[in-house]
């Protein structure tokens, strides 16, 4: 997966943009958070998951550049 399109979107916004183009292009919770637990994995992301919900899950920083 290329995190590109994550990446242009902090670029031009910030996470917000990031979380908004998620749940745009992942509309189903399990798809957003199988590619939420990739960008996790690739340790360019921070993603804040929910204790006590963990279908709930956010792009919290971008810790690239």
């Amino acid at each position: 997966m290329s995190n590109d399109i994550y990446i242009q979107a902090f670029r031009s916004g910030n996470v917000d943009a990031v979380n908004d183009l998620l749940k745009r292009q992942y509309p189903n919770d399990a798809e957003r958070l199988r590619i939420l637990e990739m960008l996790d994995d690739s340790g360019l992301w921070s993603v804040g998951w929910q204790p006590n919900d963990l279908r709930s899950a956010e792009v919290k920083a971008y810790l690239g550049d």
